[in-house]
């Protein structure tokens, strides 16, 4: 075994995110904590879509400007290459 360095906060909080629902997280951890637990360690531990969306609720919680359904600079690159993949090859 390891020991106990594997079971830390970050991996436990992040656990908690990828298996609970929203109304379950919030009943277990007030809101007004989240911005505070939601760190680089802890959502880095996410897979892509789920720390994209968590990422997404720590920017609306610290108050900072969060764009509407994902087309954010970081994304809008992202969306336009698989939309427009099937003209480059030929499809």
């Amino acid at each position: 075994m390891q020991g106990d360095t594997w079971l830390n906060r970050e991996f436990i909080l992040a656990r908690m995110l990828a298996h609970l629902d929203w109304y379950t997280l919030i009943q277990i951890i007030p809101i007004e904590h989240w911005p505070s637990l939601l760190t680089p360690p802890v959502l880095g531990r996410l897979r892509a879509p789920l720390r994209i969306k968590y990422e997404r609720l720590q920017r609306f919680l610290r108050g900072e400007t969060v764009s509407p359904s994902g087309w954010d600079p970081e994304n809008r690159k992202r969306i336009q290459q698989s939309f427009f993949s099937h003209w480059r090859h030929g499809a």
